[in-house]
């Protein structure tokens, strides 16, 4: 198909096709809406009171959706729901998307991030974003995520902690064995998963690196595989032994293992002074997760060793990719 086209030519034709995947999706859900709307009106036809209805609009449109896109129940329920959120309460977000001006990646994550905002204010937030959402596609998950919050805090606090709520209400972990082909033995695997609220979590994250990292540079494993075996360690109240094999590695495993005794992890928050004090809503930034409101950095201060560091001097441009130094980043620590 493109054997004589010319380096600039497949450059324009990738742009244009990503261009036309969002315009596609944006189609695909303008069309699930619309058959939500139709389903909707007819349940409540047959059924004023939806409280009591054998079988909703909602659920109706999801099983039609996940028959014509073979879908499973749970993602075409998702699918769904995202429609009806960009029809809705994101209307010009949704027109970004038809115009391929952005794409559905990060459509998603706006979505996610804003459907707890008021009713009453979501509108003003559609269109904040929209003025700006058009230079984040090369941005990564976390910086589109933190920028989302920061919006949202600005304009309906109080979505930005009923997250934070929900978030921890709904923290787990589970454990159960995958479908590998081996249902026992020794090399039997298991899958963690687990929600633990933002301070726990950037802990854990930090924790787990550390202990990763704590061997010597002939250890066989990758980062990856260190960090599993971590987890091993930490339910066993050792710490991660080196599997080099040579005798005088200091992290090698011996017969007496020493217990790991108290172990404390440095995570790094950032926040004005105002905001630690409790004297300012301004939220605070969590290394590691982002953006978390005021009044989790109050608790985390409660405990805390604060240092206090100079604000850098940068321009508005700059301040967009500023990277604290290491040095910075030690000086601003929270414990715990």
């Amino acid at each position: 198909m493109f054997e004589d086209a010319t380096p600039g030519a497949l450059i324009t034709e990738i742009e244009a096709s990503q261009q036309q995947e969002s315009a596609l999706m944006a189609h695909r859900l303008a069309a699930i809406s619309a058959l939500l709307s139709q389903r909707s009106a007819e349940a409540e036809e047959a059924d004023p009171d939806p409280g009591y209805a054998m079988i909703t609009g909602f659920a109706r449109t999801t099983a039609e959706v996940s028959a014509a896109m073979n879908m499973s129940p749970m993602g075409a329920n998702h699918l769904v729901a995202q429609a009806e959120a960009l029809d809705a309460r994101l209307p010009e977000i949704a027109a970004l998307l038809a115009e391929g001006k952005t794409d559905w990646r990060t459509v998603q994550l706006i979505i996610a991030r804003t459907e707890l905002v008021n009713d009453e204010l979501i509108a003003q937030l559609d269109a904040s974003l929209a003025e700006r959402i058009g230079r984040w596609q090369c941005r990564s998950r976390r910086r589109i995520i933190n920028a989302v919050d920061a919006a949202v805090r600005a304009i309906d606090p109080d979505a930005a902690k009923e997250r934070r709520v929900r978030a921890d209400d709904d923290r787990h972990i589970s454990v159960t064995p995958l479908p590998d082909g081996m249902a026992l033995g020794p090399r039997a695997s298991w899958g963690v998963r687990g929600s633990l609220n933002a301070t726990a979590g950037a802990a854990f994250d930090k924790r787990l690196s550390e202990m990763a990292t704590s061997v010597c540079a002939k250890d066989s494993r990758t980062i990856a595989q260190r960090r599993a075996d971590a987890m091993i360690t930490l339910t066993e109240g050792r710490a991660l032994t080196c599997d080099c094999g040579q005798a005088d590695c200091p992290s090698r495993s011996t017969d007496t293992e020493p217990a790991l005794g108290e172990v404390r992890t440095v995570i790094n928050v950032i926040a004005s002074e105002e905001t630690v004090t409790g004297e300012s809503d301004q939220p605070g930034y969590l290394e590691g997760y982002g953006v978390i409101d005021a009044e989790q950095v109050c608790q985390l201060a409660e405990t805390a060793a604060l240092r206090l560091v100079e604000c850098p001097t940068v321009t508005p441009a700059e301040a967009l990719r500023y990277q604290p130094s290491a040095a910075r980043n030690a000086g601003s620590g929270v414990v715990t």
